[in-house]
């Protein structure tokens, strides 16, 4: 309840005109987000079935773990002999002892080790269907694999047989990578549901262990156990109610666009040009190594939620994947309840490395409930390292 008086003594009138003499003294463009509804207010096809439900607008994480819980609750329902347990976490390669969190599978089913893959059915614009897709399967390290359908009126789950739909060869009990599953349908969603089922339990031999509604009880008590703190607070905000892959979508198209009308409207802008991946194949324009070109400059934009770590209790905002050989220009934008804080990045500043990219976190106090406070600390750690703001675009504009 303290989060939510802040948010709303934030949002009052004379903080508008603060912001806007704050922008004024610190020399950088202020605009509003009016000028960018046609791109905000585009929900997209996938979201646009879903009509807002609490499922659809988590982030990939979150709605895991709701589904995996759902999914556990169901199978213990199957039957009165039914054990399910815990998973035994076991050792990392280095031998260091994993967390239950960490393990490689997720439960233990009658002791079998079970893994839960869920995916929303998705829209394909290239081939004018619905579809499923199920990422990051490591054949090898379960016995069992469970997967949960998220349609925009049913959850269904299906017993997987370990061969229909995935994208790999070779033996699948010696093959520990990671892999994918999916499943294509047809042009209507309730039909390509259908077309997806038949294709698994019909053509395949998966089983259809079962279906419960998205809006059971339990299914909303577990979304509202997930939520976190964070998504009360965009509530009413543009792009609030869509994922975070569409959200970035939308962010990048309106940066964009400020790009080519406001910050640098004498510039010279192009698409991103013609790129392919390592095994030869074409890369779609969407899927670009970076965003677009600006007088010569390869322009990326990464952006980031404003969130809030509950075991930390403070805000943070983290850019994740930045490869710095892709572009010549990164601009960071902070997305709050307040709107979008567009920053040009050094090209050093909070880099740390994961992986194969980069990764650009930013801390507030720890213990800082007030988001508008948080939000100017995370802002003047990046004036002050050599990261100047360019652009806001406010939502109340």
């Amino acid at each position: 309840m303290q989060l939510l008086r802040i948010f709303h003594s934030w949002r009052s009138p004379g903080t508008k005109s603060l912001c806007q003499n704050f922008s004024r003294s610190r020399q950088f463009l202020t605009l509003g987000a009016s000028q960018f509804k046609h791109i905000w207010a585009d929900m997209g096809k996938t979201a646009e079935i879903y009509n807002n439900h609490p499922l659809a607008t988590m982030d990939s994480a979150r709605r895991s773990m709701v589904l995996e819980d759902l999914a556990r609750k169901m199978l213990e329902e199957t039957g009165t002999n039914c054990l399910v347990q815990d998973p035994i976490p076991g050792k990392r390669i280095d031998g260091r002892r994993r967390g239950v969190c960490h393990a490689e599978y997720d439960f233990l089913l009658n002791g079998r080790r079970v893994e839960i893959k869920s995916s929303q059915i998705k829209w394909n614009p290239r081939n004018g269907t619905w579809y499923v897709s199920f990422g990051g399967v490591k054949f090898g390290a379960f016995d069992d694999l469970y997967l949960v359908i998220f349609s925009p009126q049913w959850l269904d789950l299906i017993k997987h047989d370990l061969t229909i739909g995935i994208s790999m060869s070779g033996p699948l009990r010696e093959c520990t990578s990671s892999s994918g599953i999916e499943i294509c349908g047809k042009a209507q969603w309730p039909a390509a549901l259908d077309t997806i089922l038949a294709k698994l339990c019909e053509s395949g031999n998966c089983l259809h262990v079962g279906r419960t509604s998205i809006d059971d009880s339990a299914c909303k008590t577990l979304c509202d156990r997930h939520a976190g703190y964070t998504s009360q607070f965009y509530h009413e905000v543009p792009l609030g109610f869509m994922s975070p892959q569409l959200r970035g979508l939308r962010v990048q198209k309106i940066v964009m666009e400020a790009d080519r009308r406001f910050i640098h409207a004498n510039s010279t802008f192009a698409e991103p040009g013609l790129e392919y991946t390592i095994d030869g194949q074409r890369r779609g324009s969407h899927r670009a190594s970076y965003d677009w070109i600006r007088d010569g400059k390869r322009i990326e934009v990464k952006h980031s939620q404003l969130g809030f770590a509950e075991n930390r209790r403070s805000w943070y905002c983290t850019f994740h994947r930045v490869k710095r050989s892709c572009f010549d220009e990164l601009l960071l934008v902070i997305y709050s309840p307040r709107g979008l804080d567009i920053f040009k990045h050094d090209g050093s500043y909070a880099l740390r490395n994961s992986g194969a990219s980069e990764d650009i976190c930013l801390l507030a106090g720890s213990g800082d409930l007030d988001w508008p406070s948080a939000l100017q600390t995370i802002e003047a750690k990046l004036e002050s390292n050599g990261c100047p703001r360019i652009a806001q675009i406010l939502w109340d504009s």
